[in-house]
């Protein structure tokens, strides 16, 4: 008979909730008494209870943190508006800088893009043209070898 314990699903939620709080599989099983083989088992296998109960607690995480991040850039908005109205102890650049590191970060944690990339039409002409040339570079050389057998020479 094994002596493997069972650990119900309430426990692995109690174990997944403490791993993502702390980061730590050690800290997590000895918070709740769980041995951190078993964390690390549940971790690496993808333990279906595990797992569930730990990315609901991630999502959750990241609901608050991105709810707590919006109402800061709010705030830092007012403030910006205000600044920009009235001077008073925080400048209107700091406003500034303290809104666009905010609204950055709670971009990535929405997993949305911070900066914009465009490539000018000007580039891509540029690349087609020398593809282009290229292109002809190798036809005049299949060109030359094809000369070359037919007149008998290598």
């Amino acid at each position: 008979m094994s002596n493997k314990r069972v650990y119900t699903k309430e426990e692995k939620y109690q174990v997944a909730v403490a791993y993502m709080i702390t980061g730590s599989q050690k800290q997590a099983g000895e918070m709740h008494n769980v041995p951190q083989k078993t964390v690390n088992h549940w971790v690496k296998n993808n333990d279906e209870e595990f797992n569930e109960v730990y990315q609901l607690a991630v999502n959750h995480n990241l609901k608050q943190y991105d709810a707590r991040v919006s109402s800061l850039i709010d705030k830092s908005l007012n403030v910006l508006k205000s600044k920009l109205d009235n001077p008073d102890k925080i400048s209107a650049k700091d406003a500034a800088i303290i809104h666009s590191m905010l609204y950055d970060k709670r971009a990535l944690a929405r997993n949305q893009p911070t900066s914009i990339s465009k490539r000018s039409t000007d580039d891509l002409e540029t690349l087609a043209k020398a593809f282009e040339k290229i292109a002809q570079k190798n036809r005049i050389i299949e060109g030359e070898q094809v000369i070359k057998e037919i007149e008998g020479g290598h």
